[in-house]
């Protein structure tokens, strides 16, 4: 545990890149489609609303020019349904991409008291464009740290140090419902991407 707390801390001061245990992950991730999670998002993709349709419009928007439009849509889809669902005060995640608290203070390099975590908890409710920001620059964080390994980010995304790997399958699987539906719905899409 210290040698692995030693090496991390030097990564970071010599600006290299963060271990993690890629062996681990890759065998506990057998990143694939699964065929009943995608039939029943795209199932449930027929049914957005045009509230859901613009949250989507706006983080396509907003994570082209990163080459993350996907990645984020469907986290936007997993954490709050597209806006639907806009805070977990269990885990402390607000907004379309579900920031959490914690994440936030780390990214935006500020301390948290009772009230700062109410006022910002609030803000990244309403404001969707500070939540995407904060929420790419923690998938970005990721990429950096993973060498861009996809699976690994989305993982990351949720757990940290510790990628989720049930997670990653999500998202994998939430990207594969969006271009099935995409493809069905070909009038949506140019709207959406307009």
């Amino acid at each position: 545990m210290r040698l692995m707390l030693i090496m991390i801390v030097s990564s970071l001061l010599l600006g290299g890149n963060l271990p993690y245990n890629k062996k681990a992950f890759d065998r506990t991730c057998s990143v694939k489609f699964n065929e009943k999670e995608v039939t029943n998002i795209v199932r449930d993709l027929e049914y957005l609303t045009i509230s859901q349709l613009d949250v989507l419009s706006f983080v396509y928007k907003a994570c082209k020019p990163y080459g993350m439009e996907n990645t984020c849509m469907a986290i936007s889809y997993k954490e709050s349904r597209l806006g639907k669902y806009l805070f977990n005060t269990t885990t402390g995640d607000y907004g379309i991409m579900a920031v959490n608290l914690k994440t936030f203070a780390r990214v935006k390099k500020m301390d948290m008291n009772y009230w700062k975590k109410k006022e910002f908890a609030s803000r990244l409710i309403v404001d969707n464009s500070l939540n995407i920001s904060v929420a790419i620059d923690n998938l970005m964080y990721w990429r950096k740290i993973t060498n861009d390994n996809w699976k690994v980010v989305w993982g990351s995304y949720n757990g940290g140090f510790r990628p989720n790997a049930t997670y990653a399958n999500h998202i994998l699987n939430t990207i594969k419902a969006l271009n099935i539906y995409f493809k069905k719905h070909e009038d949506i899409e140019a709207m959406i991407k307009e």
